[in-house]
């Protein structure tokens, strides 16, 4: 669902259940009936999303209790995904990133709350904006992957100067903590201050201080794919056939989304940065704790890490994708329960295959949290509809949306965006509830589809009673 991550803007799935009213449900074994359900419901799915291969994870208690790949990890040599293949994880590496920084902050090499300028003083904005806001997304910068032409040009080499060139002459989209918005862009900078401050390069100091600490023996980062062994090629599906993906060059991806890896590798991540041998465990709550916009609403994004809930239950939690691969890295502290999923495809469903594999974990969680909930308003659901129907046919209501989103769209976006959910079908609308947050109404709908549930959250700018962002992301 590649081009579905356009709508995001400013709002995550709000909290519609208090996660402190239910008790932790530890996972069952995972015996041959459970087994055989989750091989056959991620076989579905890489079926439906014509996906190649992927690897899953499910780890309880620190240790790997289910691992397997499935389909093919390169399609001309008939080569299978297995529990040793690799792939690229995107975003997933922010967090890494993330790390990196409160590693030089309890240094003493980084302030947080110092501006960008004290470290880069000749980056566009870096009075305006401070590493702790880069790190939450808070800064206003403008997402260099966002460019129409990403895709055509990310191929070729490019110097960190000529990228942050390619967002430099962009305002900012707000105040500097007063709003949230996902930007690659705040993470490149952020590797680039890694390596003013420690003297290594970003991938050096991310092999030195992250990978070795963490027992990671295979990962790396893009650059070195052709060094890899049971590295997978990546693909993409479009116009009824399966192609190789593009190249990727690192220098488009590096701290933002550089590194490769295996479910494995990831696994030992997960448990070395929770358990203290990353950074201290003050730091890791603060990595893990929404950051708090200027108006005192969560923004329900921490260092590098969503945190937010998931069928009603809290999730610890970050998904990435590059031209070729998709993979999601999802905690679940209730349950004490990590899922994996590393795909090579660009829309390889790995947040769906997670949130497959967690429902058939605990079916009864699932059963509880699909159902409507009391409240519905029809009118607004009725609007929300005609909205979400004129995003489909390609040309997208703009008179319901606020100048400041609405401008976040080109029409080519908006043509793909609706263009792969009109694919979908027509689905069966859910209402989930809403809440009252300083910024507007936040509602939330579920969309049923035969092979899939996507999630809206819209939420309401107060003044104008204008849309001001809207999240679609897989449910189930």
């Amino acid at each position: 669902m590649r081009f579905l991550a356009v709508l995001v803007t400013t709002a995550i799935i709000p909290l519609l259940t208090p996660c402190s009213a239910r008790a932790a449900s530890p996972a069952p074994p995972i015996d041959a009936a459970l087994r055989t359900k989750i091989d056959a419901d991620v076989r579905a799915l890489l079926s439906a999303t014509h996906t190649q291969a992927t690897t899953i994870a499910v780890v309880e208690g620190g240790k790997i209790v289910y691992i397997r790949g499935y389909g093919l990890r390169d399609v001309a040599k008939a080569l299978p995904a297995d529990a040793r293949t690799h792939y690229e994880i995107g975003s997933i590496t922010k967090q890494f990133t993330a790390a990196a920084i409160l590693q030089l902050k309890e240094a003493g090499k980084i302030d947080l709350d110092a501006s960008l300028a004290r470290y880069l003083p000749k980056v566009p904005h870096a009075n305006d904006v401070t590493i702790r806001q880069l790190l939450t997304h808070t800064s206003g910068i403008a997402d260099f992957v966002d460019a129409p032409d990403f895709d055509d040009v990310a191929g070729t080499p490019i110097t960190f100067d000529q990228l942050i060139a390619r967002v430099a002459d962009k305002p900012l989209a707000f105040k500097p903590g007063t709003r949230w918005a996902y930007s690659s862009t705040n993470f490149l900078i952020l590797g680039h201050v890694i390596e003013v401050v420690s003297g290594l390069t970003w991938e050096d100091y991310v092999k030195q201080h992250i990978f070795g600490p963490a027992g990671m023996r295979d990962s790396a980062t893009i650059a070195l794919e052709a060094d890899l062994a049971d590295m997978a090629r990546g693909y993409e599906y479009a116009n009824g056939q399966t192609t190789l993906s593009k190249p990727l060059a690192e220098s488009w991806a590096s701290s933002a989304g550089g590194i490769v890896t295996t479910a494995v590798d990831l696994a030992k991540w997960n448990e070395a940065l929770s358990s203290g041998r990353i950074i201290s465990a003050a730091d890791y709550q603060t990595l893990t704790t929404p950051q708090r916009l200027a108006d005192g609403s969560s923004s329900e994004y921490g260092f590098g890490m969503y945190v937010d809930t998931f069928e009603g239950q809290p999730r610890i939690w970050h998904n990435g994708n590059t031209i070729g691969f998709d993979g999601s890295n999802q905690f679940f502290p209730s349950q004490g329960v990590r899922i994996i999923a590393l795909t090579n495809a660009a829309d390889g469903g790995s947040d769906q295959i997670v949130a497959h594999i967690y429902n058939d974990l605990f079916p009864a969680i699932a059963a509880a949290a699909i159902g409507p909930v009391p409240g519905e308003d029809p009118a607004f659901t009725a609007r929300i509809k005609a909205f979400f129907g004129s995003l489909l046919t390609g040309h997208i209501d703009r008179s319901q949306m606020t100048d400041a989103y609405s401008g976040k769209f080109t029409d080519q976006t908006v043509k793909r965006a609706g263009s792969e959910l009109a694919s979908l079908g027509d689905p069966t609308w859910v209402y989930r509830g809403k809440v009252d947050d300083p910024a507007g109404l936040k509602y939330t709908y579920y969309l049923q589809y035969p092979t899939i549930m996507l999630r809206l959250t819209a939420q309401v700018d107060v003044a104008t009673n204008r849309f001001s962002s809207m999240r679609i992301e897989p449910q189930k």
